[in-house]
């Protein structure tokens, strides 16, 4: 009984092989296809952040020039004050320290006003720094989508191949148990027969002629 168990066991462990294999390949094709899949989301949220990040970047720039533009106009404003003030109180506004005075006072509202405009160019140049990266994420996570296809055809051959690895060798193991049950394969141990007319030398030898 265990000589017929043995190759009909082997069998069934090439069916499993052979099922895994399949499996095992399915498997890796789908995890590549959501992997694709996943890839190509976060391409589209990244191109999305790039755009979001340069809508950025103007209105950095658009805030900071119209900021600018008040600084500029407040300065102007305290240097008239500063001249006024000076003429109400019977100063020469065109001469000596009065002069000073007002150069002074639009030398500040100019680098307020000059201070302001760096600060929202480094703003817009931060954002646009940002849609650059956003957009190189959106290229690599677009040529991750692009190969996930090409990853879940071999990860289905490279399944398919294992199965038939598995079964083909299950199947060339259990062609040798099952010819080791063929009555014709069998040995020549035990009683050997003679073919008619001859002399069993065996029996012979204990002082018997078979004929």
């Amino acid at each position: 009984m265990s000589s017929v168990i043995g190759p009909v066991a082997g069998a069934g462990a090439g069916i499993f092989n052979f099922l895994g294999g399949i499996t095992s390949g399915e498997a890796g094709a789908l995890s590549a296809t959501a992997a694709g899949e996943t890839a190509a989301y976060q391409a589209q949220v990244a191109r999305n952040n790039a755009i979001i990040a340069g809508y950025n970047a103007t209105e950095a720039e658009q805030a900071g020039e119209q900021q600018a533009f008040a600084t500029s106009m407040t300065g102007a404003q305290t240097g008239a004050k500063i001249k006024t003030s000076q003429a109400a109180n019977n100063i020469d506004v065109n001469t000596g320290s009065a002069v000073k005075v007002q150069e002074s006072e639009r030398e500040v509202a100019q680098l307020n006003t000059e201070t302001v405009i760096n600060n929202a160019n480094l703003q817009a140049y931060g954002y646009r720094n940002q849609a650059t990266a956003f957009t190189e994420q959106a290229g690599l996570e677009d040529l991750a989508s692009k190969e996930a296809p090409v990853a879940a055809e071999l990860a289905e051959e490279g399944g398919a191949l294992q199965a038939g690895a598995g079964l083909l060798g299950s199947a060339s193991s259990l062609s040798f148990k099952v010819a080791g049950l063929n009555p014709g394969n069998a040995g020549t141990t035990g009683v050997t027969s003679t073919p008619t007319g001859g002399s069993d030398t065996t029996y012979s030898n204990y002082g018997f002629n078979v004929t």
